[in-house]
């Protein structure tokens, strides 16, 4: 014989001591009625949002359900942390992360305050300079002299001077305008006529500049009309190449057959442990364009595998973020009743056309809500780290996944008990947190709500589904 539905009233009094409220008001609708908190004597109202009449369980008040993770500091707290590294004391509290100080050294009264992560900053009178000393007007003109060919005649201000010209004695004023201090703003007109009734080069005049300059095996075949537009040229082993003529001048060895590229395996180790600590080569590094897919390499920290160009750690670039641990490239945009979509995988795409489905407005579905980050302890990593649900409905919050990512199958870039651990860290925090927070799983093109996946009774029924 079923069990009989509960009228609202009785279920409300059935939760009542289990909640710590007092049943104020029956109000119209599917299980929602209004109580009143014993502890904060606050008034609230609990409903049930889903199609379902038996899987609504009402939630216990803000005020009783316990914190999560660190206890933030109070602002004398967090100033106090701060005030011996930078030598002040705190003359007044403003706002939460905002003071106004007065230096120990000079008394000197300034704001600070948390901007950008960063908080505190040491007075100007605390801190050293440092580089070398500035040079004066007269040092700065005479470095300049032979460049720009010109004898200083007057200073007439910082890096403003009056000279002549030491070919035609014309006087003229040179100083940091438009093109810097030796730009052609602060060259003579005689030298600018000069360069510009020169002789123009010629492939048998450039043949004689590199040989002049020690290339002696190299020839010019076609000589381009600047010095940025690509010239051809052969080399005694028999390759032709283009490159630009000042690129060629400037290169140790211009042929790139004949030309020693990238660096000994041993060599990329050390690069790799000057610029990327974090990361480990799998494969051994062969030389330049071995491998133009690039070459296996793990992340210390999370142990995800991916395959990365060495060249852009030989570029001493900064060490990349791990793809997977911070997705950004790939995403899944769609259109559903006029509202326009963007998931970071295709499951939760259908999440959003289920919830649909049940009848849920498109525009109260919130993707990664920003306002949902709670704090909890990774027992993976050991250590503390941030959590927001995938989609929030209402107050309802939910969380979507499919057998591999939830820990049950294997999974490509996490071990699976690794995974089911994590998620179930998030779970335990989340309900605690949240007034009305939910697990999804994919299977089967259907989803399936689940609770305490990690016990094995409900483990085999989500297999066997």
């Amino acid at each position: 014989m079923p069990t009989p539905i509960l009228s609202t009233e009785d279920f409300a009094n059935r939760h009542a001591e289990r909640c710590n409220y007092t049943l104020v008001k029956v109000l119209s609708g599917q299980r929602r009625f209004q109580v009143r908190c014993n502890a904060c004597k606050e008034l609230r109202i609990i409903q049930n949002e889903t199609a379902s009449k038996t899987a609504f369980t009402p939630r216990k008040c803000p005020c009783q359900r316990q914190q999560v993770g660190k206890k933030p500091m109070t602002p004398e707290e967090y100033v106090a942390s701060y005030s011996l590294t930078y030598d002040f004391t705190v003359v007044k509290v403003l706002a939460d992360r905002k003071f106004k100080v007065r230096c120990n050294a000079c008394k000197e009264v300034r704001i600070e305050e948390l901007s950008n992560g960063n908080f505190g900053h040491k007075c100007e009178c605390q801190i050293i300079p440092t580089g070398p000393a500035p040079l004066s007007p007269k040092a700065f003109a005479k470095r300049h002299s032979k460049a720009l060919n010109y004898t200083l005649v007057k200073v007439l201000d910082d890096r403003l001077f009056k000279v002549k010209c030491n070919d035609c004695e014309k006087i003229r004023n040179v100083g940091t305008g438009f093109g810097g201090f030796r730009g052609t703003g602060s060259q003579c007109v005689c030298t600018l006529k000069h360069r510009a009734g020169r002789l123009q080069s010629t492939i048998v005049t450039h043949n004689e500049e590199i040989y002049s300059k020690g290339y002696t095996d190299y020839v010019c075949l076609d000589l381009a009309s600047t010095n940025k537009d690509y010239s051809v040229y052969r080399h005694s082993c028999g390759n032709e190449f283009s490159m630009a003529r000042n690129c060629f001048l400037q290169c140790t060895e211009p042929c790139g057959k004949c030309r020693v590229r990238g660096y000994t395996n041993e060599e990329y180790l050390q690069i790799m442990r000057k610029y990327a600590k974090k990361i480990v080569p799998l494969e051994p590094y062969l030389c330049y364009g071995s491998r133009p897919n690039g070459m296996l390499h793990k992340y210390v920290k999370c142990g995800h595998v991916r395959r990365l160009s060495p060249a852009y750690f030989t570029a001493n670039k900064p060490c990349p973020r791990c793809d997977i641990c911070y997705p950004t490239h790939v995403w899944f945009r769609f259109k559903i009743k006029g509202r326009r979509f963007k998931t970071r995988s295709r499951t939760e795409q259908e999440f959003v056309k289920f919830l649909v489905s049940k009848g849920v407005d498109v525009n109260r579905i919130e993707y990664e809500p920003t306002d949902s980050k709670i704090a909890y302890y990774n027992p993976v990593k050991d250590r503390q780290a941030t959590y927001s649900p995938d989609f929030k409905v209402g107050d309802v919050h939910f969380e979507v996944k499919d057998l591999s990512s939830l820990g049950l199958r294997p999974y490509h870039w996490q071990d699976m008990e690794e995974a089911l651990i994590e998620n179930r860290a998030k779970y335990q925090a989340s309900v605690t947190q949240f007034n009305d927070y939910r697990v999804y799983v994919h299977i089967k093109g259907k989803f399936y709500r689940t609770r305490k996946f990690w016990k094995s009774k409900e483990k085999q029924r989500l297999l066997s589904i």
